[in-house]
């Protein structure tokens, strides 16, 4: 998911008094949109995958329940694994963006609220 470091990237080199609560609201449903066509595809191809796999052994006469298992365990070790990597740079992601809403709307607060606040 490349798109994750992307959007970081691009509020990084923005400078926080121009960045909009309504545009970290937009990156972050493209995000889980993103994120949420990855897993659908993913699913997609793991089924693919293993009617793929079931076909191959057997046609290959190797039909058996062992190796139909065994592939099967493998397709989704690496579905799995895949998702791993794309669920550990999403999650960061989606926490860097609520860190800039947070100093955004901390930025926006009038000096007399942030006073009161630091008062109490």
């Amino acid at each position: 998911m490349k798109i994750a470091g992307e959007v970081v990237a691009d509020l990084k080199r923005q400078e926080l008094a121009k960045i909009d609560v309504d545009l970290l609201n937009l990156k972050r449903t493209v995000l889980a949109e993103k994120f949420e066509d990855f897993k659908s595809d993913l699913n997609a191809a793991v089924k693919e995958e293993k009617a793929r796999a079931h076909q191959d052994l057997v046609s290959r006469g190797l039909g058996n329940s062992t190796g139909v298992e065994n592939s099967r365990r493998r397709i989704e070790r690496d579905a799995s694994n895949e998702f791993y990597k794309v669920s550990r740079e999403y999650n960061p992601t989606m926490e860097e963006i609520a860190l800039f809403e947070r100093k955004v709307n901390e930025q926006a607060r009038p000096w007399w609220k942030k006073a009161l606040g630091w008062w109490r």
